[in-house]
């Protein structure tokens, strides 16, 4: 029996300013609108399947906000004004904002909101009714397909396609929120009728490797040049962690049985923090695991394994006196369903997929005819369905039903594959799910920069926390573990970049002088200007870019 183990990883950088609770950005509210709720009911006429979502607890905090109704953004406030009351500046920034979506599947197959796109591209003038479709256009197609087409109130907007009024603005409004409301209470029932299994991320999405020691980089880069203060706190992965486990139980009222470690990195300094956790499992990619064993982990001309035996099973490491299971994800079948199959047919695409699992798994038995193969799928579970025809949702139910019907395959949580067969593994090397290394977060010299203002800003709470307010120095505290999350340093550098790249690197900035701001200090000149020094042309789409 193959055992298959699918985990979807939901997460978005925590985007709220503390100060005033505005949210930086509104891909948080977009994607749970889109993404987060309608992930979950997909799986419910599905029993026999089970899968793992991995919930980023500073994610859950977001939406949250947003579904208390006091979560705002610009793009929300600006959807919702009278469009005839828009001011000059609102109404240049809904233009501007108003189509961050795929083109040909979010926008194109709406006549009236390609009519709107060719509008901008033309530089024409906006009319009032312009302004007001827009804003409807620019919120409808990111809510949840299904909803969209079984919501009657949705589907009479979609009808209407033009002239809205203020009041279908409300009315969409009311959906909004009413979705917003009931996405964390959807994982929650689905947990309790045991068909998934949740598990968790450092609270901010920290790296957990690097705010142990920045120079893990240099594990994968003995050469590579080095933040000018390094970064070395492991009591801050800690209590990323800590809070993570603590909030997981308060939401979903039972601990997580283990993590996704964010952007699934991972070293040997990691093993006793996971483990003093009380977490038994987490998961990183497969070129980790060669790296570990210092073997390779071919394959052939088809992308299938030629190594299964060693790839499909979870292995158990032992490091600093702790023992944690460890499971290493087939990349390049993760990568299939986040980049390859949006083009496809689902009936095609699943086809394909279901002949690398039974194909992969075969080669695993002739190895090593003993245990059962488990093989691990793990990506991101909201950003590419925005390219797949009708939201991925055609492609996921043929997959959930074809998987379903097997007889071969048996999907299973993470800790189900976790907890038998495993092998010992005596040391992790160092790295993430891209190339197993940390090159995207720290190789770069705005990289090393960032971390060196981090490190700094940290020395700075060491030395003035004891002398201010207890509430001084927890906002300061609050403040740098944000600054710590994996995304900042994500956008740096000239591998990724996105039309939101200063946002974030200001975002970044921001809660560093706050943090100074908490704890009486002026903060240095250099956090008032950009860190950034060099980028690249944004991805299509502004996805993350597949690992090969």
């Amino acid at each position: 029996m193959i055992r298959l183990a699918i985990l979807w990883h939901m997460h978005q950088p925590f985007y709220q300013d503390l100060e005033t609770g505005e949210h930086a950005l509104p891909w948080a509210r977009l994607h749970a609108l889109k993404d987060y709720r309608g992930m979950v009911d997909l799986l419910e006429p599905f029993p026999g399947v089970r899968a793992t979502f991995n919930l980023v607890p500073s994610l859950v905090r977001q939406v949250e906000d947003y579904a208390s109704g006091a979560g705002t953004d610009r793009l929300l406030r600006v959807g919702l004004t009278p469009a005839d009351m828009l001011t000059a500046a609102d109404r240049a920034f809904l233009v501007a904002n108003g189509f961050h979506a795929s083109v040909e599947r979010l926008i194109a197959p709406h006549a009236r909101y390609t009519e709107l796109h060719s509008t901008r591209e033309q530089s024409a003038s906006w009319t009032v009714d312009d302004l007001r479709d827009l804003q409807v256009w620019h919120k409808l197609v990111w809510m949840d397909p299904d909803r969209l087409r079984e919501d009657q109130r949705l589907g009479s907007l979609v009808a209407k396609g033009r002239g809205f009024s203020e009041d279908d603005k409300a009315a969409l409004h009311a959906v909004e929120m009413e979705w917003l409301q009931s996405t964390v209470g959807a994982y929650r029932r689905a947990c309790e009728r045991r068909q998934v299994e949740l598990s968790t991320s450092p609270f901010y999405h920290a790296i957990l490797p690097l705010l142990c020691d920045t120079d893990a980089h240099l594990a994968a880069y003995p050469e590579a040049a080095r933040p000018a203060r390094p970064f070395r706190h492991p009591i801050d992965a800690r209590e990323q962690l800590t809070r993570a486990v603590r909030f997981h139980q308060e939401r979903f009222g039972m601990p997580p049985q283990g993590l996704w470690p964010s952007e699934g990195a991972v070293s040997n300094l990691v093993v006793p923090i996971v483990a003093a956790e009380g977490l038994g499992w987490m998961a990183t990619d497969e070129d980790v695991l060669a790296r570990s064993l210092g073997e390779d982990l071919p394959r052939d001309g088809d992308g299938l394994p030629l190594r299964a035996e060693v790839l499909y099973r979870p292995y158990e490491v032992q490091a600093g006196g702790a023992r944690v299971r460890v499971l290493f994800r087939d990349h390049a079948l993760s990568d299939r369903i986040g980049f390859t199959y949006q083009s496809w047919q689902a009936s095609h695409a699943v086809d394909d997929f279901l002949w690398r699992v039974r194909e992969s798994a075969r080669r695993f038995s002739e190895r090593d005819p003993g245990p059962d193969p488990v093989i691990a799928v793990i990506l991101d579970g909201e950003n590419a369905w925005e390219h797949y025809e009708g939201g991925g949702r055609p492609f996921l139910r043929e997959l959930y039903g074809r998987l379903q019907a097997a007889t071969d395959i048996r999907t299973v949580t993470m800790a189900e594959a976790a907890a038998d067969g495993a092998r010992p593994l005596t040391s992790l090397f160092p790295g993430s799910w891209i190339h197993a290394d940390f090159y995207i977060w720290a190789g770069h010299r705005d990289d090393q920069r960032a971390w060196s203002q981090l490190s700094a800003a940290r020395a700075a709470f060491d030395e003035r926390a004891p002398f201010v307010p207890l509430a001084a120095r927890d906002r300061a505290y609050e403040e740098l573990l944000i600054a710590e999350g994996s995304d900042w340093f994500w956008w740096y550098g000239d591998d990724h970049s996105s039309p939101q790249d200063r946002e974030f690197d200001e975002q970044f900035r921001h809660h560093i002088r706050k943090a100074y701001e908490a704890l009486g200090v002026v903060a240095p000149a250099e956090l008032l200007e950009t860190n950034i020094t060099t980028g690249a042309a944004p991805l299509a789409g502004g996805v993350m870019e597949p690992a090969e």
